[in-house]
């Protein structure tokens, strides 16, 4: 949890920092969807269900 705490983080830094260009968008949003990604896997982990259980093909990043 504090490695999404600090990719989060990132995901803010990037965007304080150069909030104009569309790399920057692009890369404050795909930051940001990591942290949530592992956010949720490890909150699946903690209520036990164990992240093998699931079809990890379907990811965040397949919504995109």
């Amino acid at each position: 949890m504090d490695f999404a705490k600090h990719m989060s983080k990132a995901s803010l830094y990037i965007l304080e920092n150069d909030s104009y260009s569309e790399g920057a968008k692009r890369a404050a949003l795909s930051t940001a969807l990591v942290s949530c990604e592992i956010s949720l896997k490890a909150a699946l982990e903690l209520a036990g269900h164990p992240i093998k259980k699931f079809d990890l093909r379907v990811t965040i990043w397949h919504l995109w």
